[in-house]
This record gives C-alpha cells, structure tokens and sequence, in this order.
C-alpha cells in the first residue's frame, strides 16, 4: 500500500535513525570510517546470503521461530518511482556494488566492495572513497546537483524523471547501475547550519539534517531517498542512518555492523 502514496519520500514516508556520534578530525578520518561502515555492511550481508544469521524467535508466551525473509530482501530491494504506483525491485541475486553520493559537488559513483567474488579491504574501499571525492571536483556543479533531486519530490514528477531520463542509453545503464547497489552512502560535509551545544537542541538538529538535510542549499540533494539502506556519514558528526519499514531489522543490522567496525579498529 505505501508504495501508492506519491508524497515526497522525505519526511513522509522514509523512518530515520540516528545513532551514536563519531567526530572526525579530517576528512581522511570520515572517509576512513566510512570504509570500515561498508565493509561492515558487506560482512553482515555476507553472514545473511550464506544463511549464518541466527533465526530470530517471538517474544510472546509462546515462543515460535519467526520468518527471516525480511532479512534477505533488505539489502536486494529498491524502490522505482512510477506512476500511479512505485516499483519495488527485488535483486535476487548478490552483488558486490554500493552507491557513493560525494557533497560538496553532489555527484553518484559506484563502490566495488567484491573482486572476483571475495570481499575487499577496508583500505581498499577507502581508496575509492577517496577517487569518488578526488572525482566528484570535476564538472559544473550545477549539472550535477540537479540528479540529487531525483528521488526527493513528488513520486510522479520522480516517475516522469525517470522515463525521460532512461531514454538516452547511457542513463539506463547509470540507472542499472544504481538498481545494483546493495545500499547507499552519502558523505556529507558540514552544513552550514550552526550545531547547538544543548544536547537535545543537538539532536533535534541531527534528526532534522537526516531527515531533510535542510533543504537543496545543504545537504538536501545529497541523498537517495529510492535506496532501501542509506547512510549519512557527517564530517566531524554522527552517521546516521534511513531504511524502509524493516525497522527492527535494521537495529539489528546496524547494531552488529558498528560492533564489527570497533572491534576491527580496536585491533589496529
């Protein structure tokens, strides 16, 4: 049924998380940790594609083995905008790609996490993110900041987008491209709204830059609201994460990921 609303997805439909603050003192430290947050990502999709997560059980009186299905189509999914109802993609088979957005020039690249089916390094994803920003420098910025708007309005204009768009054939082998990522990442700079040093002000602010980063003239178009799992990694604030209603789910998800991201910098 949701997928026939045709508000925008920010605000309306899309939940949000925020989750513990990391401060960054560079910017190699935020895309260095961004590369730990993929591959941890990569490992927990690893764990369910070869049926290694333990089958969760019910928490009433009687207790039953639930469905895990949930789990499987978490990172295979991706919502289409159409008219008068969106598409959801289900991809079922694995892959090895994840989507990059890159602000201050808001631009999408793919991240390559798999080599001839093994995982790569947490180095070796790191030095991507730093060709998606080296990258992401080239060109007019006005061209590229328009793509970020795709998946932020009004589902039918989204639908409308998109149908024109995929009728040059270069767009729809970018548009497969974007289908194939198992989730995105958008590594934000700092907005230059001003955080607060009230800790509830803060995390309103926090929730508020999540939600709507604040609009087209900061953080706004630097998303892709379409994507099942999308995180924001903030320079010298919290990641913060949005999925579609798999929400206990995704708890679970992120929980496991950031607890294998500290033990491996932990290890260093």
């Amino acid at each position: 049924m949701y997928l026939k609303v045709r508000l925008p997805l920010p605000v309306n439909s899309n939940p949000a998380y925020i989750f513990p603050q990391q401060n960054f003192n560079s910017l190699d430290e935020q895309l260095s940790y961004t590369a730990w947050l993929i591959r941890g990502f990569c490992d927990y999709k690893d764990l369910i594609d070869r049926k290694l997560i333990s089958r969760e059980i019910s928490t009433g009186r009687q207790k039953v083995n639930m469905c895990m299905e949930q789990y499987d189509r978490i990172f295979r999914c991706y919502r289409e905008p159409s008219s008068p109802i969106d598409i959801l993609h289900y991809k079922s088979t694995a892959n090895g790609n994840e989507r990059t957005n890159y602000k201050e020039h808001i631009i999408t690249f793919v991240v390559f996490t798999r080599l001839d089916g093994v995982l790569l390094s947490q180095a070796e994803i790191a030095k991507q993110l730093e060709k998606v920003v080296k990258m992401s420098g080239i060109g007019d910025n006005k061209i590229n900041t328009t793509i970020g708007g795709a998946s932020v309005g009004d589902r039918d204009d989204a639908a409308k987008f998109w149908n024109f768009m995929k009728e040059d054939k270069q767009n729809q082998e970018s548009f497969n491209w974007i289908l194939s990522a198992s989730f995105g990442v958008c590594i934000d700079l700092n907005s230059e709204t001003k955080w607060s040093m009230n800790y509830e002000s803060n995390l309103v602010h926090r929730g508020l830059h999540l939600l709507h980063g604040f609009g087209s003239k900061a953080m706004g178009l630097n998303r892709w609201y379409d994507m099942s799992i999308q995180v924001k990694i903030v320079l010298e604030r919290s990641p913060n994460s949005r999925c579609i209603p798999e929400s206990l789910i995704f708890l679970n998800l992120f929980t496991l990921v950031v607890r294998i991201i500290l033990a491996k910098i932990t290890a260093i």
